[in-house]
């Protein structure tokens, strides 16, 4: 729970960050800047919902007491965050949304199948939304929005991106129950057999202790000069 809690905070941190980036790009390019308030209302929105999920996951004693419940907080808070970086990628003028959303989403997708330790459950309910979020904003960015580029080079584009971005949601979903399969082996194996278990911890205990004892030669060179 701990590591989970962490890689929140660390979340919205870098979710914070990316506001900053936007304003600088604002600053910028008068197309970027016309859609800045709700590219900024977005991201604080999806923010200020991290944080009330986070509250409720650290606070809510259903979290230890009722399987499932925190991965289900997880579960719709990562969905509405990818949702809510889905619709700033469809807002963002070009190029913008080809440089940065497509690696926003991507970021989006490797932070959360790899940190905060999914089931395998999860993953697929998750890769499954995040896979017709991603849809849509990729039929939305090629068929709705001027291109600067030549139309086989900017279709191209489109199709490398989206393998791109699908893999990251196919291997992300394929960690996550790999994970899962070696946590519950682990299981078994210290259930069936508990004294192959206590015999590897004593095992440990010894190595650590023998090496604790063992000096180095200039270890015990530099005792024999001292006496």
């Amino acid at each position: 729970m701990a590591v989970r809690r962490v890689a929140t905070l660390v979340g919205v941190a870098v979710w914070c960050l990316f506001l900053v980036w936007d304003y600088g790009l604002a600053q910028a390019d008068p197309r970027y800047a016309a859609v800045m308030p709700l590219i900024a209302g977005l991201r604080v929105s999806v923010a200020l919902v991290i944080l009330a999920a986070q509250a409720v996951f650290v606070s809510s004693p259903r979290v230890l007491s009722e399987p499932g419940y925190g991965e289900r907080i997880i579960l719709w808070t990562a969905a509405f965050a990818y949702l809510g970086l889905a619709a700033i990628v469809a807002i963002m003028p070009p190029p913008y949304d080809q440089l940065y959303g497509f690696t926003g989403l991507a970021l989006v997708s490797a932070f959360t199948f790899g940190l905060y330790g999914l089931s395998a459950r999860t993953a697929t309910w998750l890769a499954a939304w995040q896979a017709c979020a991603l849809s849509a904003v990729m039929a939305w960015s090629t068929t709705q929005k001027p291109t600067i580029m030549p139309a086989a080079v900017a279709q191209q584009f489109s199709v490398s991106a989206l393998l791109l971005l699908s893999l990251f949601i196919g291997v992300g979903c394929m960690v996550c129950w790999l994970f899962e399969l070696i946590s519950r082996r682990s299981f078994l194996i210290s259930k069936r057999w508990p004294h192959k278990t206590r015999r590897s911890a004593r095992m440990a205990l010894r190595c650590s202790a023998c090496m604790t004892r063992w000096r180095s030669p200039a270890q015990r060179l530099k005792s024999d000069c001292k006496r």
